[in-house]
């Protein structure tokens, strides 16, 4: 009998590898991707695969796909507990629980890519590193929409008494500056107070 030694490795992220990739690099990849000795694990997001992976025919074929799906709210929050307390350790810096209930409902509603947990753990460690920063010793929902509000460049923090009146004041002004077209003006009034109160 004949033993023979498989090597496995992994490449995060592999269709950022490919897309930088020379082509005598893909050369190379599609040759161990042909070989039994060496076993390669690529992983990315749907997105990347279809735009970039799909469109390499021999590196597609050359993998057997296994989707995976989002963890769940209960099992990302749990995962944002454990990277919350190992962190805490690290840095001394305290996330509140409500943080880390934003920090999952803000990353599912404004940012964009990648699933969870991942994009919910990158969160938090922006949001430590900025509270580190700014010499905070605790973390909570402001902080957390600061960053959201940062990454996906859409402004998700909370309303202020300005902001606010502001909101109120809006369709009037608006209306009187455009004539004939109350009903659109409604509709995208309704629609940013909506938005605004994350509703």
């Amino acid at each position: 009998l004949e033993f023979r030694r498989v090597l496995f490795r992994s490449i995060w992220n592999i269709a950022l590898f490919l897309q930088a990739a020379t082509p005598p690099l893909r050369a190379v990849l599609a040759r161990l991707l042909g070989t039994s000795r060496i076993r390669i694990i690529g992983v990315t997001d749907p997105e990347s695969y279809h735009k970039i992976i799909k469109a390499e025919k021999g590196i597609d074929a050359a993998f057997e796909k296994v989707p995976l799906p989002d963890a769940s709210e209960q099992e990302t929050l749990l995962t944002l507990a454990e990277e919350a307390f190992r962190l805490e350790q690290k840095h001394g810096i305290t996330v509140t629980y409500t943080a880390l209930k934003a920090i999952r409902e803000l990353s599912a509603r404004y940012v964009g890519t990648g699933g969870f947990p991942g994009k919910a753990i990158d969160v938090l460690h922006d949001t430590l590193l900025a509270a580190k920063g700014q010499k905070m010793k605790y973390v909570n929902e402001d902080h957390v929409r600061k960053i959201v509000s940062l990454k996906s460049h859409i402004d998700v923090e909370k309303m202020g008494e300005g902001e606010r009146k502001k909101l109120l004041e809006l369709e009037g002004i608006l209306k009187q500056q455009i004539i004939g077209q109350n009903e659109a003006v409604e509709a995208v009034v309704h629609a940013l107070k909506r938005a605004k109160l994350d509703i």
